[in-house]
């Protein structure tokens, strides 16, 4: 499946009203239990939260499980990543069935 930026914008509004998609995310984030395995593992730059909140809804809206870092591991340093931030992402990243990359124009300076 190929969504546009716009499409995913779109579903992101339409689930979050009006208030931002860092509120929404940050608010699942309170929200989010332990999980020890994902359908997807969404990898995306943090600064594409609207784009990211709109594929997680999506797949969620599917019956599918998506595991997004600063919601689900809340207290990784994302100025600061460091070996064990990339080791807790691999452990991650094997608890998940499948990735998907979200590409965008921050994707390249995304770490």
């Amino acid at each position: 499946m190929l969504l546009t930026e716009a499409e995913l914008k779109k579903v992101a509004n339409a689930s979050r009203g009006h208030r931002a998609a860092s509120i929404v995310l940050k608010e699942e984030m309170a929200a989010a239990t332990a999980r020890s395995s994902f359908d997807v593992f969404l990898s995306h730059s943090f600064k594409d939260a609207e784009i990211v909140l709109g594929v997680k809804r999506i797949f969620e809206e599917l019956g599918f499980t998506a595991y997004v870092d600063w919601i689900e591991d809340s207290q990784l340093d994302r100025t600061k990543v460091s070996s064990a931030t990339a080791e807790l992402l691999r452990t991650r990243m094997r608890q998940s069935k499948t990735l998907i990359y979200v590409h965008s124009n921050n994707s390249p300076g995304s770490r």
